[in-house]
Parts: C-alpha cells; sequence; structure tokens
C-alpha cells in the first residue's frame, strides 16, 4: 500500500512538473515577440509570474517544471539568434538563466513565505501591498541581476545595453509576476 502511494506521489510531481514547464515554455515563446535584442529582456515577462504562482500553489515540489521551462525557453533563444554553431553555449546560457529564473521563484516564495503568508487571502491592503513588493520588485532583483551580469560576461550583451536590458529584464519580470501570479 505504502509503495502505491509513493508511486502515484511521484507520478503526479512528475506530472505537475510537466505541465508547469509546458505552460512556461509556451508563455514564453509568445513572449518573446516582445523581446529586445539580444531576446532576452522583455516589457512583460508571463512566466516569471507563472512560476511564483506555481511555487505559492503546489509549493517547491513545482521548481523542476520552473526549471525545465526555463531551460526550454531560454535554450530556444540562443539558438535562434545564432550566438553559437555548438549546442554547448547555448546550454550554458540556458543552464543559467534556468537555474537563475527557478531561484527567483523560491525567494518569491520564501519572502511571500516569511513576511505575507501563505494561506493570507489577501483582503487588507497592507498585505496586499507587502504581497506586491515582495513577490515582484524585490523577488526580481535576483534572476534580473545574475542573468544580465552571465550575459555581459559571455560578450552576448553589449556593455553599453547592460542598463537598458537590466532595467527591461526587471519590469518585465517584476509585471509579468505582478499581473500573472493572482490570475494564476
Amino acid at each position: 500500500m505504502q509503495q502505491i502511494i509513493v508511486k502515484r506521489n511521484l507520478f503526479s510531481t512528475i506530472t505537475l512538473n510537466l505541465m508547469v514547464a509546458a505552460l512556461y515554455a509556451s508563455t514564453g515563446y509568445i513572449g518573446l515577440y516582445l523581446a529586445t535584442p539580444p531576446g532576452y529582456a522583455t516589457p512583460i515577462w508571463i512566466p516569471s509570474g507563472i512560476a511564483l504562482g506555481a511555487a505559492l500553489i503546489w509549493g517547491l515540489r513545482s521548481v523542476m517544471g520552473i526549471f525545465i521551462g526555463s531551460f526550454i525557453t531560454n535554450f530556444y533563444i540562443s539558438t535562434r539568434f545564432g550566438l553559437n554553431t555548438n549546442y554547448l553555449f547555448p546550454g550554458v546560457i540556458a543552464l543559467v538563466i534556468a537555474m537563475s529564473a527557478t531561484a527567483q521563484a523560491i525567494a518569491g516564495w520564501i519572502l511571500i513565505k516569511k513576511n505575507v503568508g501563505l494561506n493570507n487571502t489577501l483582503i487588507y491592503p497592507n498585505d496586499i501591498l507587502l504581497f506586491a513588493l515582495l513577490s515582484g520588485p524585490v523577488s526580481c532583483l535576483f534572476n534580473t541581476t545574475l542573468s544580465n551580469t552571465i550575459l555581459l560576461l559571455l560578450d552576448i550583451l553589449p556593455a553599453d545595453n547592460y542598463l537598458l536590458s537590466w532595467v527591461t529584464w526587471w519590469i518585465g519580470d517584476s509585471m509579468g509576476v505582478l499581473i500573472c501570479t493572482p490570475l494564476f
């Protein structure tokens, strides 16, 4: 009996993560049409809201889906713009950004859990404001800074575009979280 329950839980976790990955990657693909060159920063990034929403609803068992969805999306972006002819370099870029996006969702989950509460119905203005501040602008600093810095160090992002890309990425992730997480 115990073995059946474990198999059922494993199957449901795998299914959940595949669903999150598919949702992340499909909305990421759509979001690429708003991207500024080289294709990583957008004025609204729906997958960031989906990632935090998944973490808040299903907990940390959904983070592998966030990672896989982000990896697929960023691998596609890297190969789409022909950043290198071999697949190792786009894979490294996708891996770093996927780890960063996953860490951002975990950071948002931790901030919300500690400061607002995971079961908070958000009916009080202070709770709503704190949720909005921590989930969007604060938690999105991590992925924005790490990913843009890695792209700069890999000479994919020109130094003179760093600030514009950083601001666009931060606003895009923040807007994605502020709009899509509550909907999710």
